[in-house]
């Protein structure tokens, strides 16, 4: 997402001037209730154009995210075979282990992007029924599938480093 779009200004919230150092920010007091309740409601419904940019943007985050470590971890795995096959069909013994850590750890992390997906679909249909019967605001999110997902994410990304860390040392090794 290339947009940028920044928080409205908050029309409660101002700054103190230069000449008056002592100067406090205004605060509103209850004589002018009506403009409040009109202010309010403009920063409310700014605030909601503000965060469904915000969850927009998350997502879009989130799903470059995974789509970038699956293309990485897949790419890394095929020209770590391409090398071996090509560059190097006879690695010494005892880096052999670097290999298959590598080969292992990347194919970690492609299974765990792949079972986030899933996991990540469950969180959303968890939380649409949470709306739906009211128990968004008293319970996790997405409930546990949330967490999963995360923790699916992050394993994805230790397993993609590990891998490319194994293979990196694995060819300088051989070369």
């Amino acid at each position: 997402m290339n947009e940028s779009y920044s928080p409205p200004p908050n029309p409660r919230k101002k700054s103190k001037t230069r000449s008056d150092p002592s100067s406090k920010p205004n605060r509103p007091n209850n004589t002018n209730a009506s403009s409040e309740l009109q202010n309010s409601k403009l920063d409310n419904e700014d605030l909601k154009n503000y965060r469904d940019f915000l969850v927009k943007a998350d997502h879009q985050a989130s799903l470059n995210y995974d789509k970038a470590v699956m293309t990485l971890a897949g790419g890394a795995l095929g020209i770590s075979i391409t090398f071996l096959k090509d560059i190097v069909p006879y690695p010494l013994p005892e880096t052999k282990i670097l290999l298959y850590i590598s080969w292992i750890s990347l194919s970690v992390s492609l299974a765990s992007i792949l079972v986030s997906y899933l996991f990540s679909m469950a969180s959303l249909r968890k939380a649409m029924r949470q709306v739906d019967d009211g128990t968004i605001y008293s319970k996790n999110g997405g409930g546990v599938f949330a967490g999963i997902t995360v923790g699916l994410r992050i394993l994805a990304t230790i397993g993609f480093v590990t891998g490319v860390v194994g293979f990196v040392w694995f060819a300088l090794a051989n070369f």
